[in-house]
């Protein structure tokens, strides 16, 4: 009679080593998963924080963007008002190059923005 008793002694004391070793793993992965999320939420306000600099640089190059285009029409502009003055040289040979080279270097400004 005191055979089965001691067996389901045994069998009670593994069972709640089994438990107890369930429940500590389930901890240890409770813990580590509470840290994962504690380091991807970190992650993430600081790439937030990137994108919102990158959107303001955006803007920013645009907008200077905008500024080489007006300025590069309003020469153009200015290049068609001379051309068609009746004729007229307004330019000599030597400010003609220079203006080309200040179309062109604009030119080059608007590309790299581009």
């Amino acid at each position: 009679m005191n055979q089965p008793q001691i067996d389901t002694d045994v069998s009670v004391s593994r069972d709640v080593e089994t438990v107890e070793t369930i429940v500590k793993t389930f901890w240890d992965k409770a813990r580590a998963a509470t840290e994962l999320i504690g380091q991807l939420r970190e992650e993430k306000k600081g790439l937030l924080n990137r994108v919102n600099d990158l959107q303001h640089e955006i803007r920013s190059v645009r907008s200077t963007l905008v500024e080489r285009e007006e300025e590069l029409k309003r020469l153009h502009a200015e290049q068609a008002q001379f051309m068609n003055a009746n004729g007229r040289e307004f330019f000599s040979g030597e400010e003609r190059e220079n203006f080309k080279i200040r179309v062109r270097d604009l030119l080059a400004k608007i590309n790299s923005h581009l």
